[in-house]
């Protein structure tokens, strides 16, 4: 099976992301080409312990056109580019890189990869804790392995 690498630089706008936030799923908010989010954020409160626990939403991306289509999340994020080029939804082995910075008070907590699937009426979530981004004042690139 050959891979592809699916890279999104947000140069032709959200390419099906969406930002959340405590009003629910959003357009993506862009500030010199990078895409921002700010609190307040929505508490996904339906992970609380023992799950991952409170989660707050910053991004998300649909990988399944049957979702993306369920709440018609394209008038929010655009042309999903992940959908519409067939991108590989088996993430085994994946690596996910971001480039960031932010000015946060975390309390505690970290920014962590939270992946969700359905199987039928089974929905499994898998939170990445073991690999936690780390938000400083600089830019920095980090990579995660799933």
């Amino acid at each position: 099976m050959s891979t592809r690498s699916y890279v999104e630089t947000f140069a032709a706008g959200p390419g099906g992301w969406l930002g959340w936030n405590a009003a629910g799923p959003q357009r993506l908010a862009f500030i010199d080409g990078a895409a921002i989010s700010r609190g307040p954020w929505w508490v996904d409160s339906n992970h609380a312990p023992p799950g991952g626990g409170y989660l707050h939403l910053l991004y998300c991306l649909h990988t399944h056109q049957s979702f993306y289509k369920l709440r018609d999340f394209a008038k929010l994020g655009g042309s999903n580019r992940f959908i519409e080029e067939g991108f590989q939804r088996d993430f085994t082995g994946a690596r996910l890189t971001l480039h960031l910075k932010g000015d946060v008070d975390s309390q505690g907590s970290s920014l962590l990869l939270l992946a969700q699937a359905r199987v039928g009426d089974i929905c499994i979530n898998s939170v990445l804790q073991a690999q936690p981004f780390a938000v400083s004042n600089e830019w920095t690139e980090q990579t995660v392995t799933l």
